[in-house]
Formats: structure tokens, C-alpha cells, sequence
């Protein structure tokens, strides 16, 4: 029997598994219009073009900069993807450098491809459960004096798992050195409405990219690019986000941001409602014994400058792992959590959670954390968490458009790599193009079932 795309997704639909992932509408129906269908229209007289928005979309993006605190806003329909890589264009040129975290999301290794790029990697501090943290101010600082030829600095804040970085202090650094600093911010497009460190653009980013899918009520793909000063080369920013999306853009995607921004805006209400599950949720689940989940206590160490409290991350102490308790509580409880690892387990929350959503999470944690407690197994260590250091032989672009050949993994040692090999979620690659495959990446490949690899052949 061939299953179908549709049916497979209708019927999970109907399973009634409650979402602790993206997309932060939650499949609420108080939090979408009841008119989905039609609102998808194309660029007919009155409805504007968002490659050359100068009507509704224009006040659209206009009203969606003030929430923010930008000079401008531009709408992606093709995720933070599309518009990282964008900014990332905008930035660099072909042999230019730019400095970036090696944590960062594979979209911008895209943007290193298309850009011709050189990326210059300071490495995130570490937390004591192994994940990483933040990046220390200082070491942008030292990096950039180190490497004046870098054009730009890229940072993702908030992490995947929620932990901040001192966005403000990074950028008066950044700026001391006269060069734009992009931010990552697709887990953050929340900030501006709930009690967490305020928006990056606000903070002194010169380019800001945030997705409302992943923890506000809009559909999937929704994206925002959001632009402050004149050190974001504003004009080609514009031309590579034109370039990096469909020219058919969807406007039920734009428009369900639209409503969802007005919904949202002014309404204290429905986020002090949230505030309050979140919080009651948190109570809940502070005095587990084989699972700790992460609090405001993490804040001040592996240069973690605040924790995103919607962000539910349980760090496995043993017993359970994060991978076990991820599928006992959807096959037991009926909750799916966003991610997991050997380690961790993640349930992102958003303001369309709903007690009822919260009380099974907190129901199935506490049960399964009561079974886990009494399992003499000692907490294991993911080996991707964090990735290793890497060597760049050549720029990703150079190495993406060289010729390759498949290799063995034991055969691909001291080879450099053509592809990248990233666990998802989160996104973040283990092995990038350009890369020389050391012996350790080697063995975090093997670890994760990786027995293949492509690496350049001639160059």
C-alpha cells in the first residue's frame, strides 16, 4: 500500500497528540482566522507585491518594524533560511570573511555557499551538561582583532534550547570595529510580547532574522528580517531577499502573520494567561529526581546571558534518556516534544498553549521522571551536542562546487568534505563543506549511524 502525503498527515492530525513543538500556532483554532482558504490570492490590482511591496504589505511590514523596534521589516515566506542567507550575501563577497559561532544553523553555511564567504569560527562556551551555551563578548572582540579582514559577525540568540547571549555588549564591540552584526533570532520572534530579554534589533543588531512559526501563532515558513542603521547594506539585503525567495509568494503565509501581529499587539491578556500556565508548569516540575529542568539558574555561567523561560529543556540525570522520554510521553501521554538526545528533551512552549496541553506534559514528566528514578543507569552523553573544532581547507563554496566522490567514512580521514552532514533538529552541522575530516569527527559520524561521506576529489 503507497501511503499518501495527505492521509498520512490528516491521521496524525486525528491522533490527538498534543503539540510541544513548532508550529507555535499549536493547531489552535483560537489563533487562526477561520477563512485559511481564502486568503490564498496571487499579486492581482489592491493586493500588492512583495518584491516591490508599496501598498498593504508595505503597512503591513511597516507595523510589524514598530513592534520590534526596526527601521525596517521584510517578510520571508521562505523561513529564516532564506533570509539569513540573504543577509549573509548582503554582507560578504566572494574571498571577504565572516566571523560566526560553528554552532550555527546550516542556513548560514548556505549563505557561506552562495556568498563565496570564508567563514571565521569562535566556538560557543560549554555547558556542564554538554550543550552549548552562549559566546562570550570577549572572544568576539578578540576574534575581530585577530581577524580584522572579517566583514561581518553572525551570532545565533536564543539558542535552539533558549540560552541568550549578550546581544548589546557583542554589538558595541562589533561596532567598535565598524562591521554589521546579523543575529539569528528565529526561537526569539516572542520577545517583544512576553517577559524575556528584549529583541536583538533593540539591542544593537544591525540585521535581525525571526521566525513567528516557531513560537508565536503563524503558519510555517513565516519569517521576518528586520533591519536597524546604516551598516546593513540595506539596498543589497533587499535585492538577495528578493533573490532567495519564490516569486509566487504565499499570501495566506503574509497575511496569517499580518493577523497574528495585530491579535497579538496590545493584548496583555492573552500573554499574561500564558505567563501564568508557564509559570504553574515550571512549579510543577522543579523537584524531578531523574530530570532537571532548566531554570533561570543557568543564566551567569557557559556565557549564558539569560534563559528563554518558554523553552522547556530537561537535561537526563539518568535513568531515562532524553530519546526514551521523548517517545514514551507521545506513545504514553500523547505529547510530542519538539527534540531530544541521549541527554535532553525539549518542549517549546508559546502563547497558544493550553492548560489542558500543560497538564499533560506535567502529568507525563512526572510519571515517567517516577519510573526513571528507580533505573540504575547512569546518564550517557550525546556525541553531536556540540561540534567539534573544525579545520576549513577550503571555502564552503569552493568545496560545494568541486568535484566529489563518495568515500567510505574510514577511507575519508585526513579527505575534506563536499556536504553537509548535520543532525535535524537542530540544524547544526557536524560536518560542513571545506571541512578536513579528523579522526574525532570521524568517530561522531560513526556514532550517529554515518558510514559515508562525500569529499572533494579534484580541486
Amino acid at each position: 500500500m503507497v501511503l499518501l502525503l495527505y492521509d498520512t498527515v490528516r491521521n496524525y492530525s486525528r491522533k490527538d497528540i498534543y503539540p510541544f513543538h513548532m508550529p507555535g500556532h499549536k493547531r489552535n483554532p483560537s489563533m487562526t482566522p477561520p477563512d485559511l482558504l481564502g486568503l490564498d490570492m496571487t499579486e492581482i490590482p489592491g493586493l500588492d507585491n512583495l518584491r516591490h511591496a508599496d501598498g498593504v504589505i508595505r503597512f503591513a511590514q511597516e507595523r510589524v518594524a514598530d513592534i520590534y523596534g526596526a527601521d525596517t521589516c521584510l517578510f520571508s515566506v521562505n523561513g529564516a533560511s532564506a533570509g539569513i542567507i540573504a543577509a549573509i550575501c548582503a554582507c560578504c563577497r566572494e574571498g571577504q570573511s565572516l566571523l560566526m559561532p560553528r554552532n550555527s544553523h546550516v542556513s548560514a553555511f548556505s549563505g557561506l555557499v552562495f556568498s563565496g564567504a570564508r567563514p571565521v569560527y569562535v566556538y560557543p562556551e560549554e555547558t556542564a551538561f554538554g550543550l552549548c551555551g552562549g559566546v562570550k563578548p570577549a572572544h568576539i572582540k578578540h576574534m575581530l582583532e585577530s581577524n580584522p579582514e572579517c566583514q561581518a559577525v553572525f551570532i545565533t540568540s536564543p539558542t535552539y534550547e533558549g540560552f541568550v547571549s549578550d546581544i548589546k555588549t557583542i554589538a558595541g564591540y562589533v561596532h567598535e570595529f565598524g562591521k554589521p552584526l546579523i543575529v539569528d533570532e528565529a526561537h526569539g520572534a516572542h520577545f517583544p510580547f512576553y517577559g524575556v530579554p528584549e529583541p536583538a534589533i533593540r539591542l544593537g543588531a544591525d540585521i535581525v532574522i525571526t521566525s513567528p512559526h516557531k513560537t508565536l501563532p503563524a503558519l510555517s515558513q513565516s519569517a521576518l528580517t528586520l533591519v536597524k542603521g546604516v551598516r546593513a547594506h540595506s539596498e543589497r539585503l533587499k535585492f538577495f531577499t528578493r533573490a532567495c525567495q519564490t516569486s509566487s509568494p504565499s499570501y495566506i503565509i503574509m497575511s496569517m502573520m499580518d493577523y497574528t501581529f495585530q491579535s497579538l499587539s496590545g493584548n496583555i491578556k492573552v500573554f499574561d494567561e500564558y505567563a501564568r500556565r508557564l509559570a504553574a508548569a515550571r512549579a510543577e516540575l522543579t523537584d524531578l529526581a531523574a530530570f532537571r529542568l532548566i531554570g533561570e539558574e543557568i543564566t551567569g555561567t557557559a556565557a549564558i546571558y539569560a534563559m528563554d523561560l518558554s523553552k522547556m529543556l530537561f537535561i537526563a540525570l539518568g535513568g531515562m534518556s532524553g530519546h526514551e522520554l521523548e517517545q514514551r510521553l507521545a506513545d504514553e501521554f500523547k505529547v510530542q516534544l519538539e527534540m531530544s538526545g541521549e541527554r535532553f528533551a525539549l518542549a517549546l512552549t508559546g502563547v497558544a498553549d493550553t492548560d489542558e496541553g500543560f497538564e499533560r506534559l506535567i502529568k507525563g514528566v512526572r510519571s515517567l521522571d517516577a519510573l526513571a528514578a528507580e533505573m540504575d543507569i547512569p546518564a550517557r552523553r550525546d556525541s553531536y551536542e556540540c561540534p567539534p573544532r573544525a579545520e576549513s581547507r577550503l571555502t564552503p563554496r569552493q568545496a560545494s562546487f568541486a568535484s566529489w566522490e563518495q568515500t567510505e567514512l574510514h577511507n575519508s580521514i585526513g579527505k575534506i568534505s563536499a556536504d553537509f552532514i548535520s543532525a535535524y533538529p537542530p540544524g547544526v552541522p557536524l560536518l560542513a563543506p571545506g571541512e578536513l575530516i579528523t579522526n574525532e569527527i570521524a568517530g561522531r559520524l560513526s556514532d550517529i549511524g554515518i558510514n559515508r561521506t562525500k569529499t572533494v576529489s579534484v580541486f
